[in-house]
């Protein structure tokens, strides 16, 4: 898991999980002055998910604020309009593309 500082300028993270018994899972810790802005989401798994499921979810509310449920090896995405998806102030964000059974990448543009 990675925890990043919140910021107001654009910024990209990525992680790569191996193959079994791992969540690609990006962390946006909670600040108090801030909102987290997400612009969007891009994934990928080499091979056809078991169970393949990408959640974004406030960590402070424990609410989750977008769930896909993905079926299909390969590339895919979430873009989001020119707002972005906002959390409430002060609250950290969790961005998890579960473990599918297969190796995967992860990666978000936030704000």
């Amino acid at each position: 898991m990675k925890f990043l500082p919140d910021t107001t300028t654009v910024q990209s993270v990525e992680h790569d999980a191996a193959a079994s018994g791992s969540d690609a899972e990006i962390a946006l810790a909670a600040d108090s002055d801030h909102y987290h802005v997400i612009d969007w989401c891009v994934w990928s798994y080499d091979s056809a998910p078991s169970s393949g499921l990408l959640t974004i979810q406030d960590t402070t509310l424990n609410a989750v604020l977008t769930k896909i449920h993905i079926t299909a090896a390969g590339p895919g995405g979430l873009f989001f309009s020119e707002r972005g998806l906002r959390a409430p102030k002060g609250s950290a964000i969790t961005i998890t593309l579960d473990d599918g059974s297969a190796a995967k990448h992860l990666q978000v543009q936030y704000r």
